[in-house]
């Protein structure tokens, strides 16, 4: 195993006989920006639940995960809370959904500082202000008074991006965040998010079927197909010299005009 990767596993999920995962290989360096591209049903959102030690019975995952060298199949819930939501985090797919519609935007960032961090409120504050004004939502009283129902999709997204990245993680994953969102809002979340990258290095596993979007934002794309990586390469490489069936199917359905009927699905 690499120590100079960030991520470097070997896993398999299955639930009873039914196979999700096929002795799936992914490695993720530090700072890389790596898509991960199949149908809706690949598997997709099981690697990062893996990732997260979200899984639970009846889910079997098997193998090895592998974070800066420390392996993470088999850790109990105890060791996961020390990971998940400080070294690694989640940009879920419906921010608003993922927000409690109970609490304020305020009391969300003070939960998840307390949460993961011994360090005076002030400076969870603090930091969550500058977050946000990279993520161009104002940080003042009013805005993190409002609740979740009060904001628009787009202002949700980036205020879920500014509170995965609150502790500065090393891998953040981003689920489908820009599925939701019209064109204006994808190219503010998608800017957004290579603002904190930017400005924090941190590694960014995004889980997509939108190989456009990929296209743009990754510096490569892995191909997700039957529980396995079929694929992987940088993205001039692959849209100019897609090696695999499924992969060829994939950017060719990219490059078809607008009104094609054809789904991945």
């Amino acid at each position: 195993m690499g120590a100079e990767l960030l991520i470097e596993a070997r896993v398999s999920l299955r639930y009873g006989a039914q196979a999700v995962l096929r002795d799936l290989e992914m490695t993720i360096a530090p700072g890389a920006t790596v898509g991960l591209a199949g149908e809706s049903g690949s598997g997709k959102s099981s690697l990062g639940q893996i990732l997260l030690g979200l899984l639970r019975a009846p889910a079997v995952v098997e193998g090895s995960v592998r974070f800066r060298g420390e392996e993470l199949v088999g850790r109990g819930e105890r060791e996961w809370r020390r990971i998940r939501g400080r070294r690694i985090a989640l940009i879920p797919q419906l921010p608003q959904t993922a927000l409690n519609p109970a609490l304020t935007l305020g009391e969300h960032v003070r939960l998840f500082w307390k949460t993961h961090s011994e360090r005076p409120w002030g400076e969870g504050l603090a930091r969550m202000q500058g977050l946000l004004a990279g993520c161009n939502l104002p940080g003042d009283t009013g805005f993190l008074g409002r609740y979740p129902r009060q904001i628009s999709v787009g202002q949700a997204q980036r205020f879920v991006i500014a509170l995965a990245v609150l502790h500065a993680p090393d891998l953040v994953i981003g689920d489908e965040l820009t599925s939701s969102l019209d064109n204006y809002s994808r190219s503010q979340v998608l800017e957004t998010v290579r603002h904190v990258q930017r400005e924090s290095g941190l590694a960014l596993l995004f889980l997509s079927h939108d190989l456009a979007v990929m296209r743009a934002f990754c510096d490569e794309i892995a191909v997700l197909h039957e529980g396995r990586i079929v694929e992987r390469q940088d993205p001039a490489g692959m849209f100019a010299a897609p090696r695999h069936p499924f992969t060829r199917r994939l950017v060719a359905l990219t490059e078809q005009p607008l009104g094609s009927t054809e789904v991945l699905e």
